[in-house]
């Protein structure tokens, strides 16, 4: 079925682009994980900027067209990325997490990093998740949901330990 789903996956985005007026190039794999599929364009200004949210909104409508036709039992996640966008940021997020819980396991504080997505939160969860004496939590703020690394070998009883200011300046 992953395959199949695939395929669907590679046909909806295909025709949701159609409709946009977006030329793009699709193609879409079952990596064993979820159904990946990469859109490769020449004006990539026509999904916004990073944070326009539009990729998502395709990722998120594939995802329920597809659940429609196949049935949403057993359907894999689905993972849209437009010229190497998302591959960008994970690496981009996988590194700024190594760069912080290096810091926080030196220094025994914590660290709230900036606003980020549920799909943000989880590459930085998942990176550190394994890390000896590092942990993270998703919290609430006025500005959205933020990850917090802490050392919690070195927490004092009761609470987190002191606060970092988050080297993106927030």
């Amino acid at each position: 079925m992953t395959e199949e789903t695939a395929a669907l996956v590679k046909e909806i985005l295909e025709k949701m682009l159609a409709h946009l007026s977006v030329p793009a190039s699709v193609d879409a794999a079952w990596d064993g994980i979820a159904v990946r599929a990469e859109a490769v364009t020449e004006d990539p200004a026509a999904f916004g900027g990073d944070e326009s949210g539009v990729l998502e909104a395709l990722q998120y409508l594939a995802q329920r067209i597809a659940g429609r036709k196949l049935g949403d039992g057993g359907l894999p996640p689905v993972v849209v990325d437009l010229n190497g966008r998302r591959e960008k940021r994970e690496i981009e997020l996988r590194r700024m997490a190594e760069e912080v819980s290096g810091r926080i396991g030196v220094t025994g504080g914590s660290e709230l990093l900036q606003p980020m997505t549920s799909w943000e939160r989880k590459i930085v969860h998942v990176a550190l998740r394994d890390k000896a004496g590092i942990e993270t939590r998703s919290e609430d703020s006025r500005l959205g949901r933020r990850v917090r690394i802490r050392s919690w070998q070195q927490a004092p009883p009761g609470g987190m330990p002191r606060d970092l200011p988050s080297s993106s300046g927030e």
